[in-house]
């Protein structure tokens, strides 16, 4: 079937596949796959996300461009996912803002991230953009990601729970290949 992107989740509602080796959201695009934006008591679940080359979002005036999926002032759960292989020029994989944010079993693999305003500090981590959020990020996997600050993750002002995750082989061109904790 012929999907449109960026996808946009709603409040109460789930995206459920397969299985992330079954449903492959492949958007091919240069969007945003799926915007999260004042979305409450939803999980995207059994899928993988990719094929994001992202250089544009509908919130790229504020400075939001790319990543595989865009989250703000929401509070969803990640189950069973896989973020692999996107592009884009603020965050790689994921971008989460103002919101509760729960990962499970997820893979943040192979995404990177560029600068994409020289006068502007920007962090573009590779994997994971984490700002004024809580997050838990259990039994996962954050490797092979690049970025300029936080190849990994990059978080700031948020409060983060880590168990039983891997963050590996992450590389930065700037700080912290692995993770870049801020405030």
């Amino acid at each position: 079937p012929n999907i449109t992107f960026p996808i946009y989740m709603t409040s109460h509602v789930n995206l459920i596949g397969e299985g992330k080796d079954i449903t492959i959201i492949d958007s091919q695009s240069d969007t945003t796959a799926i915007i999260i934006d004042n979305v409450l008591n939803s999980m995207i679940k059994n899928l993988s996300i990719t094929g994001v080359t992202a250089s544009d979002s509908p919130w790229a005036a504020e400075g939001l461009r790319g990543s595989g999926i865009i989250v703000r002032d929401s509070d969803v759960i990640l189950q069973n996912v896989s973020i692999d292989s996107n592009h884009g020029q603020y965050a790689g994989g994921i971008a989460i803002f103002n919101s509760d944010f729960e990962f499970i079993n997820v893979t943040v693999l192979n995404n990177s991230a560029i600068e994409y305003d020289a006068y502007w500090y920007i962090s573009a981590p590779g994997g994971i953009m984490i700002e004024n959020s809580n997050v838990i990020i259990d039994s996962s996997l954050i490797a092979g990601n690049m970025g300029r600050l936080g190849g990994g993750f990059y978080a700031t002002n948020s409060n983060i729970n880590i168990l039983n995750t891997n963050i590996i082989d992450n590389n930065s061109f700037g700080h912290g290949g692995g993770a870049y904790l801020r405030g």
